[in-house]
């Protein structure tokens, strides 16, 4: 998912914050509104029923261990064996990461186009092209860092509704994970599973903790200026940014 949002939402948001009202920058809108829009439920059955079932392009469901076995399949002997290696993991996670990433990516694409689009008419980036500088260098090193803070702060948010899109890919998929198990804890013969319940909460919380720590670490990275502000004031202001 992180790796998606790199490699996707950040370029489709400068690509289309750095030519307003093209035919690239209606595009990549027109497919955020659509991932927005659609539920995610929706997305993924429509990507089992067609890319799976009807295409064969990747497996309609089902997980594969990532560490091969040593329990290979004999068809002639009529046992299966087990799924397992890293091209088998991959090729099963295919469809739910691209149901996963429709959502999340036409989010932050949409933020880092607004964010963009905001800081590219203030003055210091009006002033670093006066001197002469490239669009590419006056995005990657005046605009881009300013406008990607308040991302990271949104991505440290994300994770209690990446939990809960995750209950629907999920269960759609056939596949194991903190979702799944939510569901079944919930849905119980006798009731409420309260400590399973309990202890994915606690796992949920700690994660969305950690993560923060390693935003407020990346803060530095992004935007040193952050560490020489006194008494936190540069979370502060990317947290009013977003109010």
């Amino acid at each position: 998912g992180a790796a998606l949002l790199a490699f996707l939402a950040v370029p489709l948001g400068v690509l289309a914050a750095s030519r307003p009202r093209s035919w690239i920058d209606r595009s990549a809108t027109a497919v955020s509104l659509v991932g927005l829009s659609t539920h995610p439920i929706v997305v993924a059955i429509l990507l089992q029923t067609f890319v799976g079932n009807r295409w064969h392009v990747a497996p309609a469901g089902g997980y594969c261990n990532l560490i091969p076995t040593s329990t290979p399949a004999h068809p002639a002997y009529g046992e299966p064996g087990v799924c397992s290696g890293p091209v088998a993991w991959a090729s099963h996670l295919v469809l739910p990461w691209l149901t996963f990433a429709l959502f999340f990516v036409a989010i932050y694409m949409r933020m880092v186009r607004a964010r963009l689009l905001e800081v590219l008419d203030e003055p210091y980036v009006r002033t670093a092209r006066a001197k002469g500088a490239g669009e590419l260098r006056v995005i990657r090193r005046h605009a881009l860092p300013n406008a990607i803070l308040p991302v990271l702060t949104m991505l440290g948010m994300d994770i209690g509704t990446a939990v809960g899109i995750d209950l629907y890919i999920e269960s759609v998929f056939g596949l194991p994970g903190l979702g799944r198990q939510t569901l079944l804890a919930l849905q119980g013969v006798q009731g409420f599973d309260l400590p399973v319940i309990l202890g994915i909460v606690l796992i949920v919380g700690a994660a969305i903790i950690l993560l923060n720590l390693l935003i407020d670490m990346l803060y530095v990275v992004v935007d040193p200026t952050v560490a020489r502000r006194p008494g936190g004031a540069g979370r502060r202001a990317v947290l009013g940014r977003l109010m």
